[in-house]
């Protein structure tokens, strides 16, 4: 059917509705209600929402008429029951509390619904509200086409037809949200991502006539979760609507341990009960594909904690410091990539991608591609997916002041969500790593020890003059926090967690100024509620990118060490301080540094590169203090700061643990009795060294009074 020709019918179906009786006519398989439109004129709920649990009432409201037409029934819907509806049903309702007429002005409408449909109809009307030829056709449509749905709004006019064509249409649940503009613009967003825009008519979005659900000529499936408001939802609230945990409160509890840069260390990962982050670089995963899926297929299948990966599309940068993203073939390649890796890990079938659903090939026993024990791979699926490490790290020594670098970035984080929701259409996207966001803290303390170096004479640390650093710390801030506010703007519609990396120079308690910061942006950008996730950190963190501060590679060897003490000290207080303020994961930077990594993790690694036994890296103090806080706080339900130096941790089925130190370093005696229900509780202290032989030295633990505990700067266990 022409579109321009399909307001036309509605004049008729209009008609033959309308001379029935004015009242709420059911067949055998759909009840009398009391109110058939409950509808609420408020910018913040919407103006209408039928959930269809076995009637045609909306949630709050009083009774109008309305009329069925045919016989629609209700069925297994997306959330409980649905509605049926096949051709020739069609359901009219009429309200006062929605009014969309011109009388009103509306100018803005957003329209969502979810639906399983069984043909595809170029002819049929799924919803519409619309006016006469008189009338100029004003109001809106949601048709049929070839393959998906149309969107028309404002009157007729064939180039005002919205197009959106839909993978999986047939058989299928999809949300479809409908959003227009009064003489401006329409858009299409199916499943929570962005689809199609157009034009709307210049005759007006509302109208006079009722709101009609099917139509006689057409629609056939199941419609369920239909909501109307009269403004424009955010696309925060788009993804929100499709059930994507992007904004939604944790229903369970979420381990919050994990490590960054393994490398091959699994045994090290899984004892630590961590979770562990992946690297995928292109040149890795496009040029090196055959020998690197072995080795992620062992990762995957022996972690015993949740596998990220993370997808870094170049490491290479312009003349302006800005990522050099591929392009051309290049960037084809790197789709073909990534698709290939999220549907062999996601655990969603048994194919391992090598189905026409992917672009993989299928397996040959020649290839050594093939899972060597798929079913152990397969219990071990992955849902978490980042695209790119550190994306605004270029703008840290950035030559422009142009957000061109954010929107090209933008535009490939765009497209690779709709390549990894395509083959794991339950993944969770997480964004990539805010960086730089330490510069917020104060200098107080700052780089007061001789933790850098200049020139390149030789490897000797000096130290740095604070004023030196301030007066590049105040230049650049302001223009990072426009630019990483932008970057949130931006990229929100395509992630459902945030990462922040956090490397804190001398004093954890610098990571509450951060954390303060980066909430306050989060709610400007109307994504407060997101889940906050930290793949790196580490502290402390002597290193200072802004000013290029690097150590020359023939000093690679040749490193300060940091304090043991410190070591432990500063990892326990840093996630009991992160945790606090909401971060839900939390990864240490690093369990065993790479190559490529420079003096800082190094330093900070709960490995040691250098002091190995048998070939085994020797395990620092700090990896066994990392130990016992994965051990007393797994299965962590809340968190929460009592005040500076005391975090109560509490858990289901045991009591709290509490972290506890003396914020001024100074030795002093602390009640907790009123957080323990018994008299007595233990006290754990930290590892803060080796012996000769390598093992791990701490103050034994011991049994206190509650109400006597004695703390120091070093932080201890308390349950």
């Amino acid at each position: 059917m022409n579109k321009t020709n399909k307001p036309l019918v509605l004049t008729a179906i209009a008609v033959s509705i309308s001379i029935m009786a004015a009242a709420f006519i059911t067949s055998s398989k759909i009840n009398n209600a009391k109110n058939l439109a409950s509808l609420v004129v408020n910018t913040k709920i919407p103006v209408a929402y039928y959930s269809f649990e076995n009637h045609l009432l909306t949630s709050v409201g009083r009774a109008d008429a309305g009329v069925v037409s045919g016989k629609p029934e209700f069925v297994q819907g997306f959330s409980k029951r649905g509605l049926k509806l096949s051709k020739g049903d069609s359901i009219k309702a009429k309200s006062s509390y929605m009014d969309l007429s011109p009388v009103q002005a509306v100018g803005r409408i957003t329209i969502s619904f979810w639906i399983k449909a069984d043909e595809l109809n170029p002819d049929y009307f799924l919803i519409h509200k619309l006016d006469n030829k008189q009338n100029g056709y004003r109001g809106f449509a949601v048709t049929g086409n070839e393959n998906g749905i149309d969107f028309w709004s404002g009157g007729l006019g064939g180039n005002l037809w919205t197009k959106c064509e839909i993978d999986n249409f047939i058989g299928k649940w999809h949300n479809i949200i409908l959003t227009t503009k009064a003489n401006d613009t329409q858009k299409i967003y199916v499943d929570g991502n962005y689809c199609a825009g157009g034009k709307t008519g210049s005759r007006g979005i509302a109208s006079e006539s009722d709101l009609l659900i099917g139509s006689p000529n057409g629609f056939s499936g199941i419609i369920d979760e239909l909501k109307i408001w009269k403004r424009e939802l955010s696309s925060e609230e788009i993804r929100l609507i499709n059930g994507i945990t992007r904004g939604m409160a944790r229903k369970t509890p979420v381990h919050p341990f994990g490590v960054h840069s393994a490398g091959y260390q699994t045994n090290e990962v899984n004892d630590l009960n961590a979770g562990r982050r992946v690297i995928l670089r292109n040149d890795v995963l496009v040029n090196n594909w055959d020998s690197y899926i072995p080795m992620l297929d062992k990762i995957v299948s022996d972690t015993t904690q949740d596998v990220i990966f993370t997808f870094v599309p170049s490491d290479k940068f312009n003349e302006n410091m800005e990522y050099f993203m591929p392009t051309g073939d290049g960037l084809e390649k790197w789709k073909t990539a990534v698709g290939r890796i999220v549907e062999r890990y996601d655990g969603l079938d048994n194919d391992f991608g090598c189905t026409i659903r992917s672009e993989d090939d299928c397996y040959k026993p020649w290839d050594n591609l093939a899972p060597k024990d798929p079913l152990k791979l397969q219990k071990h699926p992955i849902h978490n997916w980042q695209i790119t490490n550190e994306p605004l790290k270029h703008i840290l020594s950035s030559k422009t002041k142009s957000l061109a670098p954010i929107n090209e970035i933008t535009t490939h984080i765009r497209e690779m969500e709709t390549i990894i929701k395509k083959h794991d259409p339950r993944g969770r996207i997480i964004s990539g790593g805010l960086t730089g966001l330490h510069l917020l803290a104060p200098l107080d303390g700052y780089y007061k020890t001789p933790q850098f170096e200049f020139g390149d004479n030789d490897c000797e640390y000096l130290p740095m003059a604070v004023d030196q650093i301030d007066k590049s710390r105040k230049a650049f801030l302001e223009s990072h926090k426009t630019r990483t506010l932008e970057f949130l703007r931006q990229t929100a519609p395509y992630f459902d967690v945030i990462d922040t990396h956090i490397y804190i120079p001398t004093n954890p308690e610098e990571l509450n100024e951060i954390m303060n910061w980066l909430k306050d942006s989060l709610k400007k950008v109307g994504i407060e509620n997101r889940p906050i996730w930290s793949l790196e950190s580490a502290s402390p963190f002597y290193f200072y990118p802004l000013l290029g501060i690097r150590r020359p590679k023939h000093c690679t060897n040749n490193v300060l060490p940091t304090d043991t003490t410190i070591h432990s000290e500063h990892l326990i207080k840093l996630f009991a301080i992160g945790l606090s303020n909401g971060i839900d994961k939390m990864f240490y930077s690093s369990l065993m540094p790479q190559s490529e990594m420079h003096t800082p993790y190094e330093r900070l690694a709960l490995l040691d590169p250098y002091l190995t036994v048998n070939g085994i890296p020797i395990k620092k103090s700090a990896y066994h203090t990392y130990k016992i806080m994965s051990e007393k706080l797994t299965g962590v339900e809340s968190v929460e700061r009592v005040k500076d130096g005391i975090y109560i941790f509490t858990f289901k089925n045991k009591g709290p643990v509490i972290i506890a130190w003396s914020p001024t370093g100074d030795l002093e005696t602390i009640d907790l009795s009123e957080h323990f229900k018994v008299k007595n509780v233990n006290v754990t202290h930290l590892y803060t060294e080796n012996d000769n032989q390598n093992n791990p030295v701490r103050i034994n633990s011991e049994i206190r009074s509650a109400n006597n505990i004695v703390l120091n700067e070093v932080p201890v266990f308390v349950e």
